[in-house]
């Protein structure tokens, strides 16, 4: 897992002159890329596929009043998949398949929205950069024959392909679940689209840059402040 580990990177400092809380979380979950699937040929046996992958992270938020707040996420994220291109011809099928698995660490501001008095619904939105922290990719291609006949070529490593940075916009609803008056337990349901390439790989008619969804739990504690005016949070 390595540097997705390093919660001390989330270090930030906050200023707030107006009654609110100080929301310190951790999270946990699960995504999954989501991406066209691609052409697939009449008979094609082979098919276009993405992996569960666990998600973890930190985040602080800053509540100046009772209806908005802004805060900081670090968090890791996993891209598992299989990207399947095929095309049939006049004696069975050719075929592409592009095999991706990457890891980033996000930095992603955040701003979020309270929807009820009760603080129970929330809507948060954040744009979010991603940082390559390691990650393997190759091209194989392959010819199907009506006669039943399966010709394979060599894999193409083609990991120096995958983005160093990518970019993303992130659409949260979280559901709070209060425990005490400081605890409390959140369930998130996320979607990121992602505005860039995930690799320069150039698979035909195609664009590398798939969506990713996640389910995910929290567990935050909250300081309730009537002035909170210079506070310097870290995770360790």
């Amino acid at each position: 897992m390595g540097i997705r580990h390093l919660l001390t990177l989330l270090l930030i400092t906050c200023f707030c002159h107006a009654n609110g809380q100080v929301v310190f979380g951790i999270l946990g979950g699960y995504g999954l890329p989501l991406f066209d699937k691609g052409n697939k040929a009449p008979g094609d046996p082979k098919n276009s596929s993405a992996d569960f992958a666990v998600m973890e992270g930190g985040s602080i938020m800053v509540h100046a009043g009772k209806s908005i707040g802004l805060g900081l996420a670090v968090y890791g994220q996993t891209y598992s998949f299989t990207m399947h291109n095929g095309t049939s011809n006049a004696t069975g099928y050719n075929g592409t398949d592009l095999v991706h698995h990457s890891d980033y660490l996000f930095a992603a501001p955040t701003i979020s929205f309270i929807l009820d008095h009760r603080d129970h619904l929330q809507f948060n939105l954040s744009p979010a950069i991603g940082l390559n922290t390691r990650g393997h990719e190759y091209v194989k291609g392959y010819t199907f024959t009506t006669l039943g006949n399966t010709t394979t070529t060599d894999s193409i490593n083609t990991s120096e392909n995958i983005a160093q940075f990518i970019f993303c916009i992130t659409a949260q609803f979280q559901q709070n679940l209060a425990l005490s008056r400081h605890f409390r337990i959140s369930f998130i349901e996320s979607y990121s689209y992602m505005a860039t390439q995930l690799s320069q790989t150039n698979i035909p008619n195609r664009n590398i840059n798939p969506g990713y969804a996640s389910l995910q739990l929290a567990f935050t504690y909250r300081i309730h402040k009537k002035n909170v005016k210079f506070f310097t949070p870290s995770f360790y």
